[in-house]
């Protein structure tokens, strides 16, 4: 090694066959009015393993009026300790120089987490641009798959994501697949063996991660569109369209839609129609007049039990203080039926099942303008909680239920009457019920962000090598977030 100052110089060479070892180090720190310093070792072992040894060291110190000092030592029999111990420490030196690089996984190739989930990001763009152009007339969806050989193709055990044709993995056709091994010794973390697919229809993606059932109907309201984006073909459309907007803003996307309702003689902002409440639209004579999503009844939205989920975002005080709009979503029949409302008397969230005479409500008052997830269940054995933000409430227990053949509705009741004022995005409904533990997990992955141009967002998915870890998260309209180094 050598300076380009003229300071430092070092030369080591090494026979290993023959054993000849040198050693010469030079110090001129001549111009810093330092001593020169000279020191050098011979070593010449030749084949028969005995070494001869010379080893001096001189240093020069004239010019800081020090005495020149001279040091010999020669010796025919073997290394000295001297020279041992020096060649230790220059091994040592080495060693102290390069092993981290051998224990850095980012010398020999890098932190991959993230390359992997563009990588993986990619794969979803793949599936959803075949589902987009009905490829083989079909949708087409991604798997994950942790710890396999043989679903990933492999002979060692490696965690893969599978691109199918097909609406789920297992009914999948196996010609078309094709699979991703993550690199080195990346895995996923949390997510493991869950479907996500990307329906024909609409080429919006449906999330079937395994801790979750899968919708009967899902409306991400998103594009200002009705759709069911299960494919299920529950598709909804407005009634008395003149009274929603589209708006920013909103649960997992930048649109969603706002429901309102005015009096048709005062434009006062009103709920219940004149039938039923002269007072709420005066003068007497007026009619309230909102919107609302009606979705056709099927015997798929009549399930002994059943949930719904949905967010909302109130926006209007009522004269008397409370939150004004009631109905949020639910299936009504002269009271029947079942309802998810906000009662304006207490400004609570509430939910009844066959009548009024049994409904459980929130503890928690709504505050205009904030956000909440709601998510109502009915087991077979009668027990109903409502859920606000993953805390539940109840259960209240109702009779032999039996759900009405009217259409869902979403913002008002069947009736129609009783008008939602705010917010409503993400609304879905459930053949099953949902668990506490799955309720929570949609309170807290679906948040209300506004982010633009997402909708309807994937569970995370997080791939990790352990010191590394990449978060992916692919919305239901393609778009994908990825944040590097996230552990």
């Amino acid at each position: 090694m050598r300076t380009h100052g003229g300071f430092i110089q070092h030369h080591f060479s090494c026979s290993v066959l023959g054993l000849t070892h040198n050693y010469h180090m030079k110090s001129n720190a001549g111009k810093l009015g330092l001593s020169n310093t000279a020191f050098s070792i011979k070593s010449n072992a030749g084949k028969l393993g005995l070494s001869n040894t010379a080893f001096s060291i001189k240093s020069n110190a004239g010019k800081l009026g020090l005495p020149s000092t001279t040091f010999g030592a020669k010796s025919g029999a073997g290394f000295t300790i001297l020279e041992v111990i020096i060649v230790v420490g220059i091994v040592l030196i080495v060693i102290a120089t390069v092993l981290p690089r051998f224990l850095d996984p980012s010398s020999v190739g890098g932190d991959r987490t993230a390359d992997d989930a563009y990588d993986l990001a990619h794969l979803f763009s793949v599936a959803q641009s075949l589902a987009q152009s009905s490829s083989d007339n079909d949708h087409w969806g991604i798997h994950l798959i942790g710890g396999s050989t043989a679903d990933c193709g492999s002979t060692t055990i490696v965690d893969c994501a599978v691109l199918y044709k097909g609406r789920s993995y297992t009914s999948r056709d196996t010609g078309y697949d094709q699979i991703f091994v993550l690199s080195g010794s990346n895995s996923f973390a949390s997510v493991e063996d869950a479907d996500f697919y990307f329906n024909k229809r609409n080429a919006f993606m449906q999330d079937l991660v395994s801790i979750l059932p899968r919708p009967v109907a899902r409306f991400a309201f998103a594009a200002s569109s009705t759709v069911d984006i299960t494919g299920n073909g529950h598709d909804g459309s407005f009634i008395d369209g003149g009274y929603y907007a589209t708006t920013t803003g909103c649960s997992l996307d930048s649109s969603c839609f706002y429901f309102d309702a005015f009096c048709s003689t005062s434009g006062t902002r009103c709920s219940l129609t004149s039938a039923e409440n002269a007072d709420d639209c005066s003068p007497a004579g007026g009619i309230c007049q909102g919107s609302y999503i009606s979705v056709p009844d099927d015997m798929s939205l009549r399930a002994s039990q059943f949930s719904v989920t949905a967010w909302v975002r109130p926006d209007h005080v009522s004269t008397e203080g409370g939150i004004t709009g009631l109905a949020i979503i639910g299936k009504t029949d002269l009271g029947a039926g079942w309802l998810v409302y906000n009662d304006p008397a207490t400004s609570k969230l509430c939910f009844y099942t066959t009548s009024q005479s049994y409904k459980i409500c929130s503890d928690s008052i709504l505050t205009v303008g904030q956000w909440y997830h709601v998510a109502a269940t009915l087991s077979s054995t009668g027990m109903h909680y409502i859920y606000v933000n993953g805390v539940r409430y109840g259960p209240s227990t109702s009779l032999a239920f039996s759900a009405p053949t009217t259409a869902l509705s979403i913002g008002a009741t069947t009736d129609p009457g009783y008008y939602w004022h705010g917010l409503i995005d993400e609304a879905a409904y459930y053949d099953s019920t949902l668990t506490q533990q799955q309720v929570q997990l949609m309170a807290k992955y679906t948040h209300p962000t506004s982010t633009a141009g997402f909708e309807g967002v994937a569970w995370p998915i997080y791939i990790t090598d352990g010191p590394h870890k990449a978060t992916l998260r692919i919305f239901s309209d393609g778009a994908a977030v990825i944040n590097e180094n996230s552990l």
